[in-house]
């Protein structure tokens, strides 16, 4: 199964879910997906990987951030 997790407006979508991530998903019958919240994201494909399953992972449409350090600042003795 390869089943895509994707996010919309906040929450993470799946059209099929496994049993093993069913506890964070409810269905939602207006997008005829079913629908968990985003801060569960981890979780899911956590458990998803864990039980070896394939899923098509569209959630993670980030770029890196580079970052640099803007001045070296020496602590404090104390």
């Amino acid at each position: 199964m390869t089943a895509p997790l994707c996010l919309d407006r906040g929450t993470l979508m799946m059209p099929v879910i496994p049993t093993c991530v069913a506890e964070f998903f409810t269905w939602d019958a207006r997008s005829q997906n079913f629908r968990a919240t985003g801060r569960d994201y981890r979780a899911i494909v956590e458990a998803l990987r864990a039980q070896r399953l394939g899923f098509k992972d569209d959630v993670v449409g980030f770029s890196k951030l580079e970052l640099s350090v803007a001045r070296e600042v020496r602590p404090y003795p104390h």
